[in-house]
């Protein structure tokens, strides 16, 4: 397991700029280069999805964005063969998501189910 951030500084009031996403992408390229055995990917919030698929797409990895789509708990497979890829996707589990029940303890822990499954099914 690996977790890491599409952004690593907490940009003013929480909302970070395209610049500081596009000049952070970089090192996730970097660290998803160095994980050669990836089977999932989790995205906590859009911005992280957003920031995946960009750096999937730069790698070859898929092509398209328009069949993968943003919700929580979604699963989106983006590699079959020869080997699978899964971009899994939740909402950010920041205090404004907690704190007003949009995200709560269960549904975080559905998504850990969820990728487990896949592991399960798909190892």
């Amino acid at each position: 397991a690996y977790i890491t951030a599409i952004l690593h500084c907490a940009p003013p009031q929480n909302k970070p700029k395209a610049e500081e996403i596009r000049n952070c992408l970089r090192y996730l390229e970097w660290e998803l280069a160095t994980l050669p055995n990836l089977k999932v990917l989790l995205a906590l919030g859009r911005i992280a999805f957003d920031g995946l698929i960009k750096v999937l797409k730069k790698r070859g990895t898929i092509e398209k964005r328009k069949r993968l789509k943003f919700s929580h708990c979604g699963v989106n497979k983006v590699l079959s063969h020869p080997k699978s890829l899964y971009l899994v996707s939740s909402y950010h589990p920041s205090q404004q998501n907690t704190l007003t029940g949009r995200l709560t303890e269960d549904m975080f822990h559905s998504v850990f189910q969820r990728i487990k499954e896949i592991l399960d099914r798909d190892p």
